[in-house]
């Protein structure tokens, strides 16, 4: 008789265990910042826009524009793209100099932000890039 009774509470002790209960909602994934800001042709994009902004800029050397607006065009474009995309992706900030050249870029990228339309918590995060790096 006490094994019957054992035998219908353990029975009942495993039903319980099969009764659904409420379970939370997962947390929703925000996208991360590459995909918010579009992703590699948000980038470039943006990358596209400080250049534009260095070459009307008054504050930026003629060494700079020439640099920018010459042959050098494509390489300079390209390796600013190329720090963008490395701090968007991992973190890394650009490691601008603290020379006429760095703010210069410092205030293109700034104003390229504006001009693309980037959200304000995002461009935020993108200004991070600009900081200086910790020493």
């Amino acid at each position: 008789m006490m094994t019957r009774r054992m035998l219908l509470a353990l029975v009942g002790l495993a039903c319980m265990g099969c009764i659904d209960t409420p379970r939370e909602k997962p947390l929703a994934r925000v996208p991360s910042l590459y995909k918010r800001i579009g992703g590699a042709v948000g980038i470039q994009r943006i990358s596209d826009a400080a250049v534009v902004e260095l070459l009307v800029s008054d504050n930026v050397t003629r060494e700079m524009k020439e640099r920018y607006a010459g042959a050098q065009r494509a390489a300079e474009q390209k390796k600013l793209t190329t720090a963008l995309t490395v701090f968007v992706v991992e973190g890394v900030p650009l490691g601008l100099r603290p020379d006429a050249e760095g703010v210069a870029m410092q205030v293109a990228i700034k104003r390229a932000l504006r001009a693309c339309k980037i959200a304000q918590r995002d461009e935020g995060e993108l200004l991070k890039a600009l900081e200086p790096p910790p020493a």
